[in-house]
């Protein structure tokens, strides 16, 4: 998915790039409405040049490769014996971590879809189904092959019964049909009680690539 992941990238920063512009060229006005709320309390150096307010905005990324140094086996191969090892659990701990993340990442959404299912409660306004609760759902389900790097297979039969589930399904239908409704809640609800077994919470380790 790497042609596809930097075209998301490139379009969110086009899209980044012209929202910092709009607030840029908004910027001056909002400083002149907060000098006059605040009056005497306001203070000009608490408000940076819209130059350096746009410099604060930055948005980049890179592709990293992670391996064990072949020049090591030269040095020594007892070194780089061990230095495989560890980049074996290394590697073992973080994909342990996708599993994880996939598990927890599925639970809450379709903890949300059951919630937004759910009967209204009496006297209370009845509950508004977006577009994005169920093209949320399709987008996870619909990449999740590409994503499942640990062939999870448990949360894969899962992701199967969820595509079937929802089938030929949209918001415009969910908001007509009761019995659509109830149907789709009783699937679900089903799906997070298969889901709970599968998440299990543990500590994350904080992972960074700033340069030192």
């Amino acid at each position: 998915m790497v042609e596809e992941v930097e075209a998301k990238l490139n379009a969110f920063a086009e899209t980044r790039k012209q929202l910092v512009g709009a607030f840029v060229t908004a910027y001056p006005s909002l400083i002149e409405e907060a000098q006059k709320r605040l009056r005497a309390a306001f203070n000009q150096s608490d408000y940076p040049s819209s130059e350096r307010m746009e410099a604060n905005f930055r948005m980049e990324w890179r592709y990293i490769a992670f391996s064990v140094p072949g020049t090591l086996k030269t040095v020594s191969h007892e070194m780089f014996r061990k230095e495989q090892e560890k980049a074996q659990r290394q590697w073992a701990e973080a994909l342990d971590e996708v599993r994880a993340l996939l598990r927890t990442h599925l639970s809450e959404l379709v903890q949300h879809l059951v919630d937004r299912l759910s009967g209204n409660d009496k006297g209370a306004k009845p509950k508004v189904f977006k577009n994005t609760l169920v093209t949320n759902m399709t987008e996870f389900l619909e990449t999740f092959d590409a994503r499942n790097l640990t062939d999870d297979t448990d949360l894969a039969n899962v992701v199967k019964r969820a595509k079937d589930l929802l089938s030929g399904v949209d918001a415009q239908t969910l908001r007509t049909s009761t019995a659509l409704r109830a149907s789709l809640h009783e699937g679900f609800s089903n799906l997070k009680g298969t889901l709970d077994t599968l998440v299990v919470s543990k500590p994350t380790r904080a992972i960074s690539f700033e340069e030192e």
